[in-house]
């Protein structure tokens, strides 16, 4: 377990919990995946910020982040191809 302090305020992580969670969302159906976007986002900003990812590099318009919100915010759109996007989030957010 990791903890750490945020404006006073004690946090904990567990390593093998956020992998086992990553892995399940890699594994997870394109309909899985859809269904449980909200979380996505949240894993990818935490592994974001615990792989201490440069913020520009998850935020713009090709960052993992940014592509969960295009797929969450305009999901079906021509330009907007959920294989890329979870591939980039098997590659930006893998722990090994």
């Amino acid at each position: 377990m990791i903890e750490y302090l945020i404006q006073d305020k004690k946090y904990s992580l567990s390593y093998k919990e956020l992998k086992e969670e990553y892995l399940k969302n890699v594994f997870y159906t394109d309909e899985e995946f859809i269904e449980n976007l909200p979380s996505a986002i949240h894993l990818a900003c935490i592994i974001c910020w615990f792989k201490e990812t440069p913020t520009d590099n998850c935020l713009n318009d090709k960052g993992i982040i940014h592509e969960l919100a295009h797929l969450l915010h305009i999901g079906k759109e021509p330009n907007v191809d959920i294989q890329e996007i979870r591939e980039l989030f098997k590659t930006q957010l893998e722990l090994v």
